[in-house]
């Protein structure tokens, strides 16, 4: 494969290439029957944290990656998507691979993968990951995300999102793995719309958890005007905020009881 000069600052700022959905497609939800009871809120001024950290980075002026045409092409790509495992090649390639280039680049110790890449033994299995390297030279599973076709209305987190009923429902199973699997941080994306999520532990010992305002994948950067201002934010430029946190945490152990945390129904 031809290599490309690229220059980092461009690949995170910009949208990610519309999804080429098949002619055929599936048209079931693949919700769950999981929904999260435990305590939740926004995530305080996420869009100014993540342009603090992106203005706080000194970017290389361009790398060389193995990409091709380039990573911050906005053109529909050739390959169709129909179901939910053509989206995880799609998604693995506009930023698994594409933000993996930029990560390596500043020296942010995570890069993403499928389930089995961790050697976890779990019942179920996340859609992506995010897998940090230990002093050790061992793998550690350090972001989880879970992924939903967007064509289904039922997927829709814009939709859900100023409801809590459908919001704890869409939240239901990455909190799940999430808990079960240690990650303090995580996702959940139809690639149109992504939602970003942290459990964190208060200081009464309760666990909590803060998620992100919509990000859309059209979603460009535009710097905030003023200290009162937010600014815009691209998908990618949340990405490499949120992997940059996770790469640094480390694995919790919330041991809320499943009652108080995900149930069924």
């Amino acid at each position: 494969m031809a290599t490309t000069r690229i220059r980092v600052k461009q690949i995170l700022q910009s949208p990610l290439p519309p999804l080429n959905q098949g002619s055929s497609k599936t048209s079931s939800s693949a919700l769950h029957r999981l929904r999260y009871v435990g305590s939740l809120g926004l995530w305080p001024n996420f869009q100014n944290q993540v342009e603090a950290a992106y203005n706080a980075q000194t970017f290389s002026r361009s790398i060389t990656s193995p990409v091709s045409p380039g990573p911050h092409q906005v053109e529909p790509d050739i390959v169709s998507v129909g179901d939910e495992h053509g989206l995880q090649g799609r998604f693995q390639q506009a930023i698994g691979q594409v933000l993996g280039v930029a990560l390596e680049a500043q020296g942010i110790n995570l890069s993403f993968g499928d389930f089995k890449c961790s050697g976890i033994i779990y019942e179920n299995i996340p859609d992506v990951i995010g897998l940090s390297r230990t002093i050790q030279g061992n793998v550690e599973l350090s972001l989880i995300g879970e992924l939903k076709v967007p064509w289904v209305l039922a997927h829709s987190i814009s939709d859900a999102y100023h409801t809590p009923k459908g919001l704890r429902r869409l939240l239901g199973q990455p909190l799940l793995y999430m808990r079960d699997l240690g990650s303090a941080y995580g996702f959940l994306s139809t690639y149109e719309e992504t939602i970003f999520l942290y459990q964190t532990q208060l200081a009464n010992g309760q666990w909590h958890v803060e998620y992100s305002p919509v990000v859309w994948s059209t979603d460009i950067y535009e710097p905030s005007q003023g200290p009162s201002s937010i600014p815009s934010v691209s998908m990618r430029q949340c990405m490499f905020y949120v992997a940059g946190l996770a790469s640094q945490h480390g694995p919790v152990s919330n041991q809320t009881p499943a009652s108080q945390w995900v149930v069924w129904g």
